[in-house]
């Protein structure tokens, strides 16, 4: 899993495919950037696969994304950055999400 590395004052931020991962120490990556503690790794894949679900119960609601946006007051650069990852999405966020695609919690977690 190849990502470049952008260096800010407190600490290493990893981007792949152009979307921010956040924060992993340093001794996590190889000198090329590649991500090497399957902790992190496993990170990434599962919100990925959170990222995904979001996207499906949106669809699966009937929205687009501009419907999603002025439903929740947002902007629907709000929606498309949780989708992408550009955005990390807290959990008071993702309440109002499942609320608004009427879809439990449990939803959006990974399944087995």
């Amino acid at each position: 899993m190849k990502a470049l590395i952008r260096k800010s004052f407190f600490a290493v931020k990893v981007v792949q495919n152009n979307i921010l991962f956040g924060d992993i120490p340093k001794e996590d990556l190889s000198e090329t950037g590649e991500v090497t503690s399957l902790k992190h790794a496993e990170y990434i894949r599962q919100y990925k696969a959170f990222r995904l679900r979001l996207r499906q119960a949106r669809e699966e609601a009937g929205l687009k994304q501009t419907d999603a946006a002025r439903a929740l007051r947002k902007p629907q650069s709000f929606i498309s950055k949780c989708e992408s990852g550009e955005r990390r999405v807290d959990f008071i966020e993702l309440l109002a999400f499942a609320g608004l695609y009427q879809k439990e919690i449990d939803y959006f977690r990974q399944s087995s």
